[in-house]
């Protein structure tokens, strides 16, 4: 069955139009899962393997331990612990901040977006691969509106980091810290504003902090300083 745990405000129920459990590998695959709330709810997800394919989830989620597969679209902040993944492809996407401790990957269509948040937060011990997919159109009034990567290792393969603006430095991408790495491969860093260094990148430099890159492009990305 499918473990979800509910927080906060219990008066408001999950329906499952369909959940088919995968015995051979002790996990779920769910269609039509639905939470008809406000974005103030909270759900931790426990179970092995869950699929999440064309849904709408209006809440925030936690991926305690587990892996999500995400199809279908969440509006609300992800935050996926300590040996837990979140794996976005198709048209995957989450409105507002994924916080990683895990692992993330992107690839295909998958979106994150949200005005007013950062995109990833990539935290001590989190590791984000990036295969494809956008990283666009977050506002952020610290540093790093796009990816956050603190103390974390960010892979870059392909895809696109965009159109996001920090009032901070790092319009598109902010790394710091003693383990924190960014390597881009492929794919494109554009059209990232900063209100303060680093429209597309700022390096922080004081912790011995990395950047690699080995091939992509970083343009068009500019800079107003207030």
């Amino acid at each position: 069955m499918l473990n979800v745990k509910k927080t906060r405000k219990f008066m408001v129920a999950l329906s499952l139009a369909l959940a088919l459990v995968l015995t051979g590998i002790g996990g779920v695959v769910a269609y039509g899962l639905r939470a008809d709330t406000d974005v103030d709810d909270t759900y931790i997800i426990t179970t092995p393997t869950v699929i999440l394919a064309n849904e709408v989830i209006n809440g925030n989620i936690i991926v305690d331990g587990s892996s999500l597969h995400l199809y279908g679209q969440i509006n609300g902040v992800v935050t996926v612990t300590y040996g837990g993944s979140l794996a976005m492809s198709g048209a995957g996407q989450v409105n507002g901040t994924v916080n990683v401790y895990g692992n993330l990957y992107l690839s295909d269509s998958a979106v994150i977006t949200g005005a007013g948040t950062r995109g990833v937060e990539v935290n001590h011990g989190g590791i984000v691969r990036m295969d494809g997919g956008y990283i666009r159109g977050n506002s952020y009034t610290g540093h790093g509106a796009g990816v956050w990567v603190n103390n974390g290792v960010f892979t870059m393969d392909g895809g696109y980091i965009e159109e996001n603006t920090s009032n901070g430095g790092g319009g598109g991408v902010w790394i710091s810290g003693i383990d924190a790495a960014f390597t881009l491969s492929n794919g494109y860093i554009r059209y990232n504003h900063s209100y303060l260094a680093g429209g597309g990148v700022f390096i922080n430099g004081n912790y011995g902090d990395i950047f690699n890159v080995t091939g992509g492009l970083v343009y068009n990305n500019t800079v107003t300083q207030q």
